[in-house]
């Protein structure tokens, strides 16, 4: 997304200083891709890390810009159109107006692990109970400040429910998402370490993810698992805020196939496509969260096993437990991101059903990053954690720091298969081959880390490529 809806320019005074415009004037589009300018335009400055679209006033004009959204100390002139304080800051107020203009109701998701599939599974089976126009979400895990903006910017009038997935990196980024969404009910799907190199602890990290609450509305609740870390933290700040709270229970009943469970809600079975026990428990609190919103909307709970029918349609997200395809091994691509918690349920996951096949299973791990000087104490604490889960083979991804780490830990208990390098491609080709020469026909594959560490580069290799 790289534009705005139409708006008159008297709406946006609110956010700054009009110059060289009346505010009748009709903004037809507001654009923030330079390349995309055309005329009669209005052009948003917006500022990155490693950019700042000030840069380009000058040829947003040239392309036939009519205004633009600029920063004073941003800008060596006075450019017809709004300034304002922080044009970051504008996007996401903006995109607050628009959503109170359209009156929609949000629910907001965060969690330092299983937000993006909890996100998934209430959008899907709210679409199923009230139709696939009425509920939007946040695409992909577009869940920082601009992904949250474009979301909300992207709301169409047919729309009455939008899921939003809230994220961060450092302490103070999802209170303001909270207050820009102003969400009726929330949901925060997990407390583990990541991200921990920011915020210093995991009570910390508990204490900001609880920041979602900062925005809500009355009338909804705070939905959680029951067995939840740092819940006490996550209740106090709740009370402070007078914000109720629902425990979900952990009750549905699942037995795991390699591709699938089949899950037991209210004495009736369903195929429920993710495997894992950790996808159950997204699940189990996905239907939680939806039996509090239908009470919220007056709409029969009954309504929630139609909507469980179709849960066998429910496509995989790519990264997250994809069931590669390969002739010769049973591979699991969770390749997309990681943290403690995560590569925890999945090694369960593949744990528990290389036990029922009677197979070995293996592990390509790659490097879990913002750690901090936690790092090789965790690292190490999945070396042990797979080692107690038996896994046969271990392929390490990392630097040298973590390589050490990983080696010393894994060479005190075990002489199991041990294979580790640098996050290089000629190293992790080189350790992916090692890998595939190690593994038998029948085995099973995780491939798991941080979006860093690009490990599904190790599915590029031609043996786990082969489909006959």
């Amino acid at each position: 997304m790289g534009e705005v809806i139409p708006v008159q320019a008297f709406e946006l005074q609110k956010f700054g200083r009009l110059i060289d415009f009346e505010p009748s004037v009709m903004i037809p589009r507001i654009q923030w891709d330079s390349r995309k300018v055309e005329p009669g335009d209005w052009f948003l400055c917006l500022q990155g890390e490693n950019h700042d679209a000030h840069d380009f006033l000058k040829d947003v004009f040239a392309a036939g810009a009519t205004g633009a959204i600029y920063q004073k100390v941003k800008s060596e002139r006075e450019w017809p159109g709004l300034q304002v304080d922080d044009t970051n800051r504008f996007l996401l107020d903006f995109a607050s107006w628009y959503r109170e203009l359209l009156g929609v109701l949000t629910i907001a998701i965060t969690g330092s692990n299983g937000k993006t599939s909890l996100k998934e599974l209430v959008t899907f089976l709210l679409q199923q109970i009230l139709g696939a126009e009425q509920v939007t979400a946040t695409r992909g895990n577009l869940n920082n400040h601009f992904g949250v903006s474009y979301t909300l910017l992207g709301l169409e009038p047919k729309n009455s429910i939008a899921v939003i997935e809230m994220g961060m990196n450092h302490r103070g980024e999802i209170s303001p998402l909270s207050r820009a969404t102003a969400p009726v009910f929330t949901a925060i799907s997990s407390i583990s370490t990541a991200h921990i190199e920011n915020l210093g602890s995991i009570e910390e990290i508990a204490r900001e993810k609880v920041s979602i609450i900062d925005g809500q509305k009355q009338g909804g609740c705070l939905c959680f698992l029951k067995n939840i870390h740092q819940k006490s933290i996550i209740q106090e700040y709740a009370r402070k805020k007078n914000i109720p709270v629902v425990e979900i229970s952990t009750d549905l009943v699942s037995k795991s196939k390699s591709n699938s469970s089949q899950v037991i809600y209210e004495q009736r079975d369903y195929i429920f496509p993710w495997p894992g026990e950790h996808q159950l428990q997204n699940l189990n609190l996905a239907t939680g969260l939806i039996r509090n919103i239908l009470t919220y909307l007056n709409i029969p709970l009954e309504k929630i096993h139609s909507a469980f029918e179709k849960l066998q349609l429910l496509n995989s997200i790519a990264g997250r437990m994809h069931l590669h395809p390969n002739a010769q091994y049973l591979i699991f691509d969770d390749s997309y991101n990681a943290n403690e918690g995560s590569v925890k349920a999945a090694l369960q996951y593949i744990s528990d059903l290389a036990q029922q096949k009677n197979e070995s299973a293996y592990l390509a791990l790659g490097e879990i990053a913002e750690l901090g000087e936690f790092s090789g104490e965790i690292h190490v604490s999945l070396v042990d954690y797979m080692l107690e889960k038996n896994i046969s083979g271990l392929l390490f991804c990392g630097n040298e720091e973590l390589q050490n780490a990983v080696e010393t830990a894994f060479r005190k208990k075990t002489n199991r298969w041990l294979y580790t390098c640098s996050k290089n491609d000629a190293s992790v080709e080189k350790g992916a081959r090692a890998l595939a020469k190690e593994m038998k026909p029948g085995n099973i594959l995780l491939v798991k880390g941080s979006r860093s560490a690009r490990m599904e580069r190790v599915l590029d290799l031609a043996d786990f490529r082969k489909l006959t």
